[in-house]
């Protein structure tokens, strides 16, 4: 098992950066490597709120689902799933800041079977993906 934790400032209100991390079907234009964000069950982003998700790693497509356990608009998100390859939670915090939105990811991941071995460069490849997301994230809310 292993946790990560990243933050970034956006330059814009707290409201808009929440309501579109909120909505996770948002997900494939900023969260890397996730492709495709599917809604099933519940009728807007909120607590009790499940989704499936579809996640390209290497030449891999990878599958799994997770479920919004806070929602605290317009300060905190957590969630918790699994894939076929781990099992996940997290959490998004937001902090209104002196120009704009102070924003930390954080999440824990076990590895399932024998990728347990390889957690350690796991790690590292998760991290630096959160980094790159997180960027990402700023680019397309700013401009």
């Amino acid at each position: 098992m292993f946790q990560i934790e990243s933050s970034i400032t956006i330059n814009k209100p707290i409201d808009e950066v929440f309501t579109f991390i909120s909505d996770n079907e948002n997900d494939p234009k900023w969260c890397v490597p996730v492709v495709e964000t599917t809604r099933v069950v519940g009728d807007a982003p909120g607590a009790n709120t499940r989704y499936t998700f579809a996640s390209k790693a290497d030449l891999f497509m990878l599958r799994g689902e997770f479920t919004i356990l806070e929602f605290e608009p317009p300060i905190r998100v957590t969630w918790e799933g699994t894939s076929s390859v781990n099992r996940f939670s997290g959490a998004y915090s937001l902090e209104a800041s002196e120009g704009g939105t102070l924003l930390t990811e954080s999440a824990t991941l076990e590895a399932k079977w024998f990728l347990r071995l390889m957690e350690s460069s796991m790690s590292r490849q998760v991290e630096a993906s959160v980094v790159k997301q997180l960027q990402l994230l700023k680019h397309l809310l700013e401009n």
